[in-house]
């Protein structure tokens, strides 16, 4: 039985494919009944096993045993990145036990850890400058995670579906903890776990006498990566960074006060920007600030302040408010499209806007709005995800179907299946489906902006006996 898919560690064969293909995955799998209890698989820890205890704090300490920096660590990841990619049958199987066998306590202590009923990562976001906070926790979970996962392709290969089961539960339950940490980078970090771990699945289905997991990837929170939380702190990160600027309708600091924060947010931009922070590189910025400060004090009048309060204010405040003022309304407009499902702003996203926010911008001499991350990628990242898990689900309802209906697919997705099916959440749309001879032909349509091969996916589904 053979599958060919291709995910993120075997994407530069696919990124030969014609623009105008979507990714084509190939699966040669076993019809399958669901379980006689149906839900006796699950994929995270089932509530038997879960324990109290917080599973950053155990994942910290495990993060020390296998650092994600260095040249020998390097190394390994490279060797790990490339048996996850291999199909199975081309494992070099004594090599990764013999890779694993030095590694099995971690591997268990992961297990524990992903059992943990709570996680918090005790990020200092209201203690430094957000985007100075370090990520060595995050990054090291990728690498114990593919861990998990080679040794769970492991026992796949062998046959062994029990042994790999509590495996995927702990993969899956890492990449949900890691999503809990405050940052879309978090966030996408957490991603990359799940997509490997979504990999293992395949590898699952791909075997023979393979158990079928559709109420086990139904059972799955949806979605799994959570980015609203993720994105919380990253939306107010400038706020977090100078708390100061929530008091900007504080009238009892002086000017010396306000004049301080200023050089200090602008020094904080330099940074982020790449810029040195020098007297040449921060001329322009001033020139500019003059250009702007009388239109920067007429927009706070256009907002309600006297011109006598205004007249009032130190210079440095004016430019502050000013500029807080535009990255608010750029940061929200960004981020309020990431609590609407993403189908939903395939339908015209202008109507999501009051008004357009990059006139504003140009009276505000520090463009703070440049220190937002690409939320539409981020978004589009975290809506795929739950797109492999739906067709993960649909692929298993085949299977389920083609048991009970001696060896053949439907010709149509509907009731007939039997199961309910998810549409596609990317589109808001149920998935296309067609019966080409004895293959089945499932399509994901890309959405607006993006061309097939981007944003779209194919799987066709052969059976055998």
């Amino acid at each position: 039985m053979v599958l060919l898919f291709a995910f993120a560690l075997t994407r530069p064969a696919i990124a030969q494919l014609d623009q105008a293909q979507p990714p084509i995955w190939r699966v040669e799998c076993r019809p399958a009944p669901e379980p006689e209890i149906a839900l006796r698989y699950v994929l995270l820890p089932p509530i038997t096993e879960r324990r109290r205890g917080n599973a950053a704090v155990h994942y910290n300490k495990l993060a020390i045993e296998f650092p994600p920096y260095g040249d020998e660590e390097m190394e390994r990841r490279q060797s790990m990145i490339r048996w996850l990619g291999l199909p199975l049958r081309e494992l070099p199987v004594e090599e990764i036990r013999a890779f694993l066998r030095r590694r099995q306590e971690l591997i268990a202590d992961l297990r524990l850890a992903a059992c943990c009923e709570s996680c918090d990562w005790e990020s200092p976001i209201r203690d430094r400058e957000f985007y100075s906070i370090r990520l060595p926790d995050v990054q090291a979970m990728n690498g114990l995670a593919s861990l998990v996962a080679l040794q769970a392709r492991l026992h796949i290969k062998d046959g062994r579906f029990e042994d790999a089961l509590p495996l995927l539960q702990t993969g899956f339950a890492m990449a949900r903890h890691v999503s809990q940490r405050p940052g879309l980078m978090g966030a996408f970090v957490a991603l990359a776990i799940a997509e490997t771990m979504e990999s293992r699945v395949f590898d699952w289905i791909r075997q023979p006498d393979a158990p079928n997991l559709y109420w086990a990837l139904t059972l799955l929170p949806q979605p799994l990566v959570d980015l609203r939380a993720a994105a919380e702190a990253e939306a107010r990160s400038l706020l977090l960074s100078f708390p100061e600027l929530l008091e900007l309708d504080d009238d009892t600091h002086t000017g010396e006060y306000w004049q301080d924060v200023l050089d200090r947010v602008v020094a904080y931009f330099m940074k982020y920007i790449g810029r040195d922070d020098t007297f040449e590189e921060r001329l322009p910025l001033a020139l500019l600030a003059v250009k702007q400060y009388p239109m920067a004090k007429r927009a706070i009048i256009d907002r309600g302040r006297s011109a006598e309060q205004v007249a009032r204010l130190p210079p440095a405040r004016v430019l502050l408010i000013d500029a807080v003022h535009a990255y608010r309304i750029e940061s929200d407009r960004a981020f309020k499209r990431l609590y609407l499902p993403y189908d939903v702003l395939q339908n015209g996203t202008d109507r999501f806007d009051s008004f357009d926010v990059r006139a504003a911008e140009t009276n505000c001499f520090l463009p703070l709005h440049l220190l937002l991350p690409a939320v539409e990628a981020y978004h589009f990242s975290g809506v795929r995800h739950e797109r492999r898990i739906a067709l993960l689900r649909i692929v298993e309802a085949l299977r389920r179907y083609a048991a009970m209906r001696d060896n053949r697919l439907p010709e149509r997705l509907g009731q007939e299946v039997g199961v309910p099916l998810p549409i596609d959440p990317v589109t808001g749309k149920p998935f296309d489906y067609r019966l080409d001879g004895q293959t089945g032909v499932i399509d994901a349509s890309p959405p607006p902006g993006k061309s097939l091969r981007e944003g779209g996916a194919r799987i066709e589904i052969r059976l055998t006996p």
